[in-house]
């Protein structure tokens, strides 16, 4: 598991190791080094490697510096662009500098003078560029010569997307610590175009909440930890970002027990579909099913339920709670977890069911023995319009838009779907608050914002911008809270675990990992390796992935017997 903290938390833990004269300067700078060569090598290419490095004021550009010193012994070339004034350098990049006095490094002072188109021109043939620009201290747009020097970068090399000469390959982008124009706390990018797009980031200490969520996630590519030996304290608002390997310690997925039915394996049932949204009650239906759910209750209309059956004939089918007076009430549709409101339209009666549901909730559920459910898409409309009430054990399924507006309800101020997006760490909280429930904000980034614990996952592919993928996941999700109904005050980890599943499926289907042991599983258990190619998936194909991803985790536990 990743845990990612503030910069400031970061630099509040160096500040007793630096007094006491400790090298984390050398400690990252060799880090840094070791990394970039590394880079290299995959690349094909150490001997006569090219790498530049934009250097700015700060420990960052000092790292940097030092890196190039150990770099510059082996048979590189290095060019160093330096973008402070020379009068404002600091006692410690003085001395980083003096490090590459009698080194091959080619240093080059820049200035607003310089043709920064020409210098962002010659870096389309280098192998590596590093950015050690700004660092975990900067926060709002780039300004100044780095700014203006990183608007042509990006010009020349295409920003996020890298697009260069099609006859060689793009530099290899590394940031150092964080990229410059990412907020180390919160991930906001105040200027896309004054902003670093890094291939990898090469961190130290500890993660940076900023490298892990929102737009800086995108920005910082792979991820490199160097130790430096930092003794960082828990803080409440860390990043906890789950890897495939925790899977197996978290306990959320593998062989039911031995004398297992289909009622203690879980029982979920699901108010989703409507008449003008069939198919999202097929996919929620068809994500429990195949994530191991005892048994699904599947309530709406005959029409309805008959088109869910016609999929999936396991399901056992409920007309009500009480839309008309032949329906049962919701304590006769006994379940360990609820699905609401994926594909539910206005006007169908599933919106009614629904809310026949939750008034009878108090009546079958207690503090003690509470019933999770998951609102997602139409009935998060009916939680903003108080027709449902929030509970402790509600996990709410969001988008940005869907969010925004669901914020805008309830805080009476005007909030845009661009401006969740470009903090969806602020405003999953805010709703976490707000309501006191677990909120799972889909994105590229997904942030699960519980009462005691945030997530971020970002194990999927842009393949999954893809109708029915959200609910894939609700049905999904809702699957493992009725399977482990037990412990349901680990709600928010299990919504982070149903995530990244849900990411994985995707990646699977997509044809862009494959089962293979890695030196970095845990144990020798089986893991997913890169393939190297990608191929466009349906929301079906992600349900179809979803029984080989949990048995290659239920081997993983050692739970699978002959």
């Amino acid at each position: 598991m990743k845990i990612g903290y503030a910069g400031s938390h970061i630099q509040l833990a160096e500040q007793p190791l630096l007094a006491r004269g400790e090298p984390l300067m050398d400690r990252a700078a060799f880090g840094l080094a070791q990394h970039c060569l590394g880079l290299l090598r995959l690349r094909g290419n150490v001997a006569g490697a090219q790498i530049v490095m934009l250097v700015g004021p700060g420990n960052n550009g000092a790292d940097a510096l030092v890196a190039a010193a150990q770099l510059a012994k082996r048979p590189v070339a290095i060019t160093v662009y330096l973008t402070q004034d020379p009068a404002l350098r600091s006692a410690t990049q003085r001395a980083a500098l003096s490090r590459l006095s009698h080194t091959q490094v080619n240093l080059v002072e820049l200035a607003d003078t310089n043709d920064l188109g020409a210098v962002a021109r010659s870096l389309a043939t280098v192998d590596l560029l590093l950015d050690a620009l700004l660092g975990i201290g900067a926060s709002g747009p780039v300004r100044g010569l780095p700014g203006a020097l990183l608007r042509s970068v990006n010009l020349e090399l295409g920003g996020v997307s890298g697009a260069v000469a099609k006859d060689r390959k793009p530099p290899v982008r590394v940031a150092v610590d964080i990229p410059t124009g990412v907020d180390s706390a919160t991930g906001a990018i105040t200027d896309h175009d004054a902003a670093f797009w890094a291939d990898h980031t090469v961190t130290f200490g500890g993660y940076k909440t900023g490298t892990l969520v929102g737009p800086g996630a995108l920005a910082s590519g792979a991820l490199h930890l160097v130790d430096i030996g930092l003794p960082i304290a828990t803080t409440q608002d860390q990043i906890h970002v789950l890897e495939y390997g925790d899977l197996a310690g978290l306990g959320i997925v593998g062989m039911p027990a031995l004398a297992a039915h289909k009622f203690t394996a879980g029982v979920l049932g699901q108010i989703t579909g409507s008449t003008r949204y069939p198919g999202a009650g097929v996919l929620t239906a068809g994500a429990a099913l195949a994530s191991g759910i005892g048994l699904l209750r599947c309530v709406g209309s005959h029409d309805l339920v008959t088109e869910i059956r016609s999929s999936h004939p396991e399901i056992v089918g409920h007309p009500g709670p009480g839309v008309t007076q032949d329906e049962p009430s919701a304590k006769a549709i006994r379940v360990n977890a609820w699905v609401w409101g994926s594909g539910v339209a206005g006007g169908s009666g599933q919106e009614t069911r629904i809310a026949r549901a939750s008034e009878n909730l108090d009546q079958l559920a207690s503090d003690l023995d509470p019933i999770p459910l998951v609102v997602d898409a139409g009935g998060l409309t009916l939680l903003a319009t108080k027709v449902i009430r929030p509970t402790p054990f509600m996990v709410l399924t969001p988008h940005a838009g869907e969010l925004a507006a669901l914020l805008t309800t309830m805080t009476g101020r005007k909030v845009t779907r661009p401006e969740v997006e470009a903090e969806p760490l602020r405003y999953a909280r805010q709703a976490q608050r707000l309501t006191g429930t677990v909120v799972v904000l889909k994105g590229p980034v997904t942030i699960i914002a519980g009462p005691h614990a945030t997530f971020a996952q970002r194990d999927g592919t842009a393949r999954m911008a893809t109708a029915g993928s959200g609910d894939v996941l609700a049905g999904l999700l809702g699957s493992l809270l009725a399977q482990h109904y037990d412990r349901i005050r680990d709600i928010t980890s299990i919504a982070a675990a149903a995530v990244l599943i849900h990411g994985v499926a995707g990646r699977v289907a997509a044809g862009e990992v494959r089962r293979g042991n890695t030196e970095t599983d845990h144990e020798g258990a089986e893991s997913w390796v890169p393939t190297g190619v990608s191929r466009p998936i349906s929301a079906t194909l992600m349900i179809q992935s979803l029984p080989v991803i949990l048995r290659t985790t239920a081997a993983t536990l050692g739970k699978i017997t002959p």
